[in-house]
């Protein structure tokens, strides 16, 4: 199977793909993954291609995988009982804060690269540099969290609540 991601990144489940050509058949991608298509993931994929503003494209698939795409279309009606369900069991917020990792970690790494190769492409502004590392710190912090058991909602609170704290703890110092 063959897709090419048409955003930024996009992951599903315990799978992730930066923007461009991947291939989905258990070697060696051109991104140096190794993508098995398993039920879940072309399911996932087909499914990611059928709705409004697909994130990703199929542009080859072996026809022994059709009748897995077939059964991942869904009608308007179970689209939203399984949007309903990833919210409720956290899923979503998952596979976002996957995606956000991935995002600051590459804008970060494209900016440090273009100051080591002197280019100009991908290089980001100080202030741009600084938000990516701040969102990246952020991000990971609730992905610990949420590894530790909380929900993405109670780990985002705790986050803010710890990040006032130190804002406070900070204007009291004088700083």
């Amino acid at each position: 199977m063959e897709i090419t991601v048409l955003h930024f990144s996009w992951a599903y489940e315990d799978e992730s793909f930066a923007g461009g050509p991947h291939t989905i058949n258990g070697e060696e991608c051109e991104c140096g993954a190794k993508h098995k298509p398993t039920k879940a993931l072309v399911e996932g994929i087909a499914a990611a291609a059928d709705c409004p503003d697909p994130p990703v494209e199929i542009l080859v698939a072996p026809n022994k995988l059709l009748p897995w795409i077939k059964g991942a279309v869904q009608s308007q009606e179970d689209g939203e009982a399984a949007y309903a369900k990833a919210q409720a069991d956290g899923s979503w917020q998952v596979g976002n804060v996957i995606s956000s990792l991935e995002r600051q970690q590459a804008r970060i790494e494209q900016h440090e690269e273009s100051i080591k190769q002197d280019s100009l492409e991908g290089r980001l502004s100080d202030d741009d540099y600084a938000r990516a590392q701040f969102a990246l710190k952020q991000t990971q912090q609730v992905a610990a969290m949420m590894d530790d058991g909380l929900s993405f909602d109670e780990a985002a609170a705790k986050w803010h609540d710890d990040l006032r704290a130190e804002q406070e703890a900070r204007a009291r110092a004088g700083e």
